[in-house]
């Protein structure tokens, strides 16, 4: 009765499809202080906040290029905010379902392109992490499209802003780069790394799904 019944109401009640889809509740490693990227190996990183929207605060990671952590030790906002005049590329990267910003994974891979010479910026959508609010494809698009205005107000203009998305994140990436184009100011570039093709796809391919893919209807 319960493998039967599982799948009937994940269709009743879109409220529990949304959570299994965005896995915000996930957050791995358990116990981790947002507020310390240091915490986690990242000692030229500066966690800040942002208001896309009147009262809702996202919570955002600012990782340097690794030439520059020396001069990053002990800097403010300021100096970090400073740093985006640099000739460095800056990657603006918008990570998949369940987890924050600071999970282990992603950390390793921040820490490879910055590495490269690249800034990474990186943040928790709304209902992630310590960010506040719900999560929702609009409210994602949304949060993205400002971090990104945000980080283009303050770039050299002639300086290449990269967007990188993971899983999850590539639906958010395309979202916003289709924002950019209908506005005439594309990206210099989209990186898209396991992306899907809708949710239904995504669903019927997911592991868990597993035991439910021979019933009527799956």
């Amino acid at each position: 009765f319960v493998y039967v019944s599982i799948p009937f109401i994940i269709k009743l009640f879109p409220s529990i499809q949304a959570k299994l889809v965005f896995l915000n509740f996930v957050r791995m490693p358990y116990f981790i202080d947002l507020k310390r990227p240091l915490d986690q190996g990242l000692n030229h990183t500066h966690n800040f906040y942002l208001e896309p929207e009147a009262g809702l605060k996202i919570g955002v990671w600012h990782t340097v290029p690794a030439q520059m952590w020396r001069d990053a030790q002990g800097k403010d906002g300021d100096w970090y905010r400073s740093a985006f005049s640099s000739a460095h590329p800056v990657i603006l990267y918008l990570h998949g379902n369940a987890g924050t910003r600071g999970g282990d994974h992603r950390v390793q891979l921040y820490k490879v392109l910055s590495s490269l010479g690249y800034h990474v910026v990186t943040f928790d959508y709304r209902g992630w992490g310590d960010s506040d609010g719900s999560p929702s494809e609009r409210g994602m698009t949304s949060d993205a499209l400002f971090v990104y205005d945000w980080l283009r107000q303050r770039m050299e203009k002639t300086l290449p802003l990269y967007i990188w998305g993971h899983s999850l994140g590539t639906g958010v990436a395309t979202n916003l780069v289709r924002r950019l184009s209908e506005r005439g100011s594309p990206p210099d570039a989209l990186i898209l790394e396991s992306p899907f093709t809708n949710i239904r796809e995504e669903a019927k391919s997911h592991p868990f799904s597993m035991v439910y893919r021979f019933l009527c209807r799956f």
